[in-house]
């Protein structure tokens, strides 16, 4: 597993980690319509494009599993592909933001249980 930082945001890379997004979403977020995912993307896509740190985390198949974005110590998005889920992206992610980047909270989305 590698983990590195996203520095130039090109457009297939922001699309690749839209479709992890949308996958994880509809797999963890029950309570979100298809309509809500749909008015959502575009929101999120700009977040990608915006948010301060967008680091990301490949296998050795150099196939990107997850990311997360940080702005300041406050992580705002983490999101791992569905298939992946259960494999320690997210906890490795998660580790390198707490000890690796000083992110000390976390954006929680109140409806999802997980």
């Amino acid at each position: 597993m590698e983990i590195i930082k996203i520095v130039r945001r090109e457009r297939n890379l922001l699309e690749i980690l839209m479709i992890i997004w949308e996958d994880s979403v509809r797999h963890t977020h029950d309570f979100l319509r298809e309509s809500d995912i749909k008015a959502l993307r575009p929101l999120v896509y700009k977040n990608l494009e915006s948010i301060p740190e967008l680091w990301a985390i490949k296998a050795e198949d150099s196939c990107y599993k997850g990311f997360m974005g940080i702005d300041g110590i406050k992580l705002e998005m983490l999101f791992v592909a569905s298939s992946e889920r259960g494999q320690g992206f997210g906890s490795k992610l998660l580790r390198h933001a707490v000890s690796g980047l000083g992110v000390t909270e976390v954006d929680v989305n109140e409806q999802n249980p997980q």
